[in-house]
């Protein structure tokens, strides 16, 4: 099945959205992690970051190989 692309801001309605790659900062178990090259879906209006599953399945993927790496460290 092939991943829907927002039309809009979820939080706004603007239709100044964009998929892009880059940095962000996501916590887990208390900790920051930076995720470098993370896709997601950002509103130019009002500023807010979205993810689609398919984003937030390598954005978890990511997440957890770092925890094996650390765990193996």
């Amino acid at each position: 099945m092939d991943e829907l692309e927002f039309d809009e801001c979820p939080a706004c309605e603007s239709d100044r959205i964009r998929h892009i790659r880059g940095s962000i900062t996501h916590r887990r178990n208390g900790r920051a992690v930076q995720i470098p090259k993370a896709m997601y879906w950002k509103c130019s209006d009002c500023g807010e970051q979205f993810y689609t599953m398919a984003d937030m399945r390598r954005i978890e993927e990511y997440l957890d190989r770092r925890a094996d790496q650390s765990i193996a460290a």
